[in-house]
């Protein structure tokens, strides 16, 4: 009993004492930087592997520049139908062609995908760029890691 008691005393000491200490803080005096640039979330290295492939199957001779350009031009055109149909205030004409441009743009993709399982090489040097990229942005993150624990060490010491 008597220790359950001492044990109790201790503890509110300890409890005030850290009350104390937290009041005894000057918040007026605390100042909040912002954060320049944006971090990067997500899984995402922004790479242009979609160039990549394109650039390899044009050195094949499986695509030609043509095509290439009448692609991005139809995106380009489908593009400007979207923002007509959202302009024109039609949900449910936007709505049926968003569906339509996934569909399209999941199929493109599997042909995209299978493309490049069929070619060992630009699969390889595809996994090298990630790679690569990888590599790099952990680099970038830690030097802004160390950059920003220097910066923090020089403000405690002024």
């Amino acid at each position: 009993m008597k220790t359950n008691i001492l044990k109790m005393t201790l503890i509110s000491a300890f409890v005030a004492s850290l009350s104390t200490q937290v009041q005894a803080v000057d918040l007026d005096d605390v100042t909040m930087e912002i954060a320049k640039e944006e971090v990067k979330r997500g899984h995402k290295l922004g790479l242009p592997l979609r160039d990549t492939i394109l650039d390899y199957m044009l050195e094949k001779g499986d695509i030609t520049q043509a095509e290439i350009d009448a692609q991005k031009v139809e995106r380009e055109a489908e593009r400007t139908e979207l923002k007509a149909l959202r302009d024109a205030g039609d949900p449910e004409a936007l709505k049926a062609k968003r569906e339509e441009l996934r569909a399209k743009k999941r199929e493109d993709r599997e042909a995209m995908k299978s493309y490049v399982d069929e070619n060992e090489d630009l699969k390889n040097s595809l996994v090298e760029i990630k790679k690569e990229a990888k590599d790099k942005l952990k680099d970038q993150i830690k030097d802004k890691i160390r950059d920003r624990k220097k910066q923090n060490r020089e403000k405690i010491q002024d």
